[in-house]
């Protein structure tokens, strides 16, 4: 794992210049998303609007960006750690 910054983009609001480590990074075939998969601390107060299971946008500070979706989220050192990996899109 490595460490990231980034934001964590949700509906019309966003988490800005959040930290976490990455544990999967691969390039999506013929496109400029990736396949993101790891963990992000939020800071409990900011926390309130995260739901498992939802599609978000996580933009690295990189230029990376891919949808990810969180598995789960526990406290943390007065904080909330979230757990999340690439989000799977069902064909239409």
């Amino acid at each position: 794992m490595h460490a990231f910054d980034g934001d964590l983009l949700i509906g019309g609001m966003s988490l800005r210049n959040i930290h976490g480590e990455l544990e999967q990074e691969e390039q999506a075939a013929d496109s400029r998303h990736w396949f993101l998969s790891g963990q992000v601390r939020v800071p409990s107060e900011r926390a309130e609007s995260l739901e498992l299971q939802r599609g978000y946008l996580l933009k690295l500070s990189d230029g990376r960006e891919g949808i990810v979706e969180l598995t789960r989220l526990s406290p943390d050192n007065g904080d909330l750690l979230a757990e999340f990996r690439p989000k799977t899109v069902k064909p239409r």
